[in-house]
């Protein structure tokens, strides 16, 4: 059967992300991807995908994990190139809905900088397309004031700290530089944050237990050098104990002084 990105949200996964037959051989790729193996998609695409990956690693962990969207096949391969550069690439992998095919998220564990579970998150959402934003690849707007939700309820009972980030920009941007900006935010994120598009032109960041200080950082870090065209305004603050869900989001949005700027 055929196999089209725009049925299942992939085209703008800002994660290295690759799709395999049966057989294992690729049939569809991101560019992310094909730079960090450093190929071109004529030496990829109908090539089996796992020796290009390295060597197999005993992880110490069940091969299956289960996620809040299902399970997630996880391997780690480890390669060496002439120079003796040693890499730990971590595939998170996980089934195309209705398809024959298989999803999977490749990240360099080796690099200090790569949010080590992102890419398995990544390719959850990716398949559980209704909880999607189409144009930006993130949530949409009901699923992440539900995370925000699920958030608020959980640092009610525990007593952790809640953080959140708005990113707004102007009207009318191009969806090239939203998807570009989205990709930017990613890399400064965890596992366990979240994001969504709130509205055409802003998106909210989702980050348990995180104080306002830890929000202005991960703000600070999107901000930073971020080589976009587009010039995001950008709000984090720490959730109060007795805000509601739209009590926060409006202090977010309300707010006087962006990250940034001067108070």
């Amino acid at each position: 059967m055929g196999f089209s990105t725009d049925d299942f949200n992939l085209a703008n996964l800002p994660v290295a992300a690759v799709v395999t037959d049966r057989e294992d051989k690729v049939i569809w790729a991101n560019d992310a991807l094909y730079a960090l193996l450093k190929t071109a998609s004529e030496q990829l695409v109908g090539s089996p995908l796992t020796p290009m990956l390295g060597d197999v690693q005993d992880i110490g962990t069940p091969s299956r994990i289960r996620g809040e969207l299902g399970a997630s096949a996880i391997a780690r391969y480890l390669t060496v190139d002439d120079s003796g550069h040693r890499r730990l690439l971590q595939c998170d992998s996980g089934a195309v809905p209705g398809t024959d095919f298989t999803l999977r998220c490749v990240i360099d564990l080796s690099d200090m900088d790569n949010r080590a579970r992102i890419g398995g998150r990544f390719a959850a959402l990716a398949l559980d397309r209704p909880n999607l934003d189409a144009e930006s690849g993130v949530l949409n707007r009901l699923a992440v004031l539900q995370a925000l939700q699920t958030e608020i309820s959980r640092s009610r009972r525990y007593g952790n700290p809640l953080g959140a980030i708005w990113l707004s920009v102007e009207e009318a941007t191009p969806a090239e530089e939203l998807v570009a900006l989205v990709k930017k935010a990613s890399q400064a994120l965890r596992w366990v944050d979240s994001m969504g598009r709130l509205t055409e032109d802003s998106f909210l960041i989702v980050l348990p237990e995180t104080n306002e200080a830890g929000a202005q950082s991960v703000a600070g870090k999107i901000l930073e050098e971020h080589g976009l065209r587009v010039s995001p305004t950008v709000v984090a603050d720490e959730w109060h104990g007795e805000d509601s869900v739209d009590a926060f989001l409006l202090r977010l949005t309300n707010a006087t002084a962006p990250v940034g700027s001067a108070a």
